[in-house]
């Protein structure tokens, strides 16, 4: 009887403790005090958005984090996340193949390895402009996307193995925030499918990891910042 009585407790909170607001359910965390968003019982498609307070039981409580593997290989068109997330976890939009627009909040601090990596159709990514929590992309994290114009947020210091390879971009900002390129970061990426002139190494840059930019057929030339001490160019060669 005991061992009933706790399966039906575990069952109320998983089941009827949530909530569904735009087609986008949440479950309490009482631990955090706020809601995450959980699965959808038919799986998400189409056009989701996460606001920062959802009402639930007669309040409004913020929306603090998303359950790992909700998303991933789901049917979603675009993802707009108001909510004051700190991670986009590991695998969070793994081939989400139909997925073609991204916006996150500022709040988030890492983008985890292939959060959105097979999104074959992600061609448009919205950073927060003016504010940006940001300072990890992890590996693989937009490996294999369709994104072609990408400017980093200020405050990024990592950007992780193969982060952005494979990815078809022709042109990317990274900011004088940035520590460390990993192996083979824009590997691919930079292959023929749009006009390229040049990549800008900035002076924070201590640590670029190896083939960095191999097979990046249209990339013209690789500009060092002259106040970077650890790395240097002479007509577009990196040295």
């Amino acid at each position: 009887n005991l061992l009933l009585f706790i399966v039906l407790i575990a069952f109320s909170v998983n089941v009827w403790g949530q909530t569904e607001v735009d087609g986008v359910y949440y479950i309490y965390n009482y631990e955090n005090g706020g809601l995450m968003v959980t699965a959808s019982p038919d799986g998400y498609s189409g056009d989701i958005i996460i606001p920062q307070f959802v009402e639930y039981d007669g309040f409004f409580q913020p929306v603090f984090g998303i359950e790992n593997g909700v998303f991933r290989n789901s049917a979603i068109t675009s993802i707009q996340i108001e909510a004051n997330i700190d991670e986009i976890e590991d695998y969070a939009f793994y081939q989400c193949e139909s997925l073609s627009m991204v916006q996150i909040s500022g709040s988030v601090t890492r983008i985890g390895a292939y959060a959105f990596s097979f999104c074959y159709n992600l061609n448009t990514f919205f950073f927060d402009e003016y504010y940006s929590l940001l300072e990890e992309i992890g590996d693989y994290a937009f490996s294999n996307c369709a994104l072609s114009h990408v400017r980093l947020p200020d405050g990024l210091k990592t950007i992780g193995n193969y982060a952005f390879s494979n990815s078809f971009l022709s042109s990317i900002d990274i900011p004088n925030t940035v520590i460390s390129i990993g192996n083979g970061a824009f590997q691919g990426s930079f292959s023929g499918h749009y006009e390229t002139s040049s990549v800008t190494i900035p002076s924070s840059v201590t640590n670029l990891g190896k083939n960095v930019f191999a097979e990046c057929n249209a990339l013209i030339s690789i500009n060092v910042d002259d106040a970077n001490p650890s790395y240097s160019s002479e007509d577009g060669v990196l040295f």
